[in-house]
């Protein structure tokens, strides 16, 4: 089976680097009798392939007992001890033919210690593309051990950085505002959730700093250099088309939630705020028709989030 390791935590490009020339090293002087290999770049990853892919269906007991020799002393010799650290992980990227199953048994780790690193309930969930957190370096015998989903900073956002899982960051990004929203008294925390999931991506992209449910800035704002000038996708009436737009930066995101609470869910000014809303439906016709969002479509989008977070159990 091919192994794809796209990144090891704590290892920087200058390691990597020295992983790959070493494992040059060692894998030209295999052939393919041997279950020797061929080495490539893969963007900005790297990956073992086999050469001889009849190897796993062998039947010489002898050429399959060198063949998994041969992969078991170059995870030993070469990666365990160095690019993976106690208690780090690798990602692992799934591709056509992919099963938990094949995976655990690829790096030796239970199934079940990288379903709980993910948040899998189903093994038959994973889909082609999706990036798995292959836990390294620690107790598999417990699977309380496998807590990378439970450390993740409950305040903040993350990133394919902090879990490559998309359904991990997901699901932890719309509950950090829906937390949030629900703390300080916005009527319907769930809805403030689904509007920052789709203004950016589930949390992949930023209006500007700590700015996640695109608010635009005050004339004075800017002026008082609180504000990032972006291009913003808008549609106004022909079709969609980019415009410049000042959007407001925050020290951090309660900060921002306490700003749309202000401007959006309280009354303010001759605004009458989604406090008045007798619905979810109500209040998102609410906030398009003060021009908040002007896709078409957005008032589907956000319900189509909620709808998900409710049957996947995120509140």
């Amino acid at each position: 089976m091919r192994k794809r390791v796209t990144e090891a935590s704590g290892v920087t490009p200058e390691i990597r680097d020295w992983y790959k020339g070493e494992l040059r090293k060692i894998l030209s002087k295999q052939t393919a009798e041997e279950g020797g290999y061929d080495f490539y770049d893969d963007l900005n990853d790297f990956s073992i392939k086999e050469i001889n892919n009849n190897n796993e269906n062998n039947n010489n007991n002898n050429n399959n007992d060198k063949y998994i020799k041969n992969q078991e002393n170059i995870r030993k010799n070469l990666l365990e001890p160095a690019a993976f650290t106690e208690g780090g992980f690798t990602k692992f990227k799934i591709e056509s033919g992919d099963t938990l199953s094949a995976i655990s048994n690829d790096f030796g780790i239970p199934m079940e210690a990288i379903m709980k690193a993910n948040g899998i309930t189903n093994a038959n969930q994973i889909d082609i593309g999706d990036v798995l957190l292959i836990p390294e370096g620690v107790d598999y015998t417990d699977l309380n051990n496998i807590n990378f989903i439970e450390n993740l900073d409950k305040t903040k956002l993350i990133t394919e950085k902090e879990h490559p899982y998309a359904p991990v960051r997901e699901k932890h990004n719309f509950q950090v505002i829906y937390n949030i929203a629900k703390e300080i008294g916005i009527k319907y925390p769930e809805l403030v959730a689904a509007q920052a999931m789709e203004e950016t991506g589930f949390g992949e992209t930023q209006s500007a700093e700590n700015n996640f449910l695109g608010l635009k800035a005050t004339p004075s704002e800017v002026a008082k250099g609180e504000s990032e000038r972006k291009l913003t996708t808008e549609f106004r009436g022909q079709g969609e088309q980019l415009e410049e737009a000042n959007f407001k930066t925050f020290d951090n995101i309660r900060a921002m939630m306490m700003q749309y609470k202000k401007q959006w869910n309280d009354d303010f000014g001759q605004y009458k705020g989604l406090v008045n809303a007798n619905s979810i439906q109500e209040a998102i016709k609410m906030l398009q028709a003060e021009d908040y969002a002007t896709n078409p479509d957005y008032d589907k989008n956000v319900l189509d989030i909620i709808d998900r977070a409710i049957k996947e159990g995120w509140f």
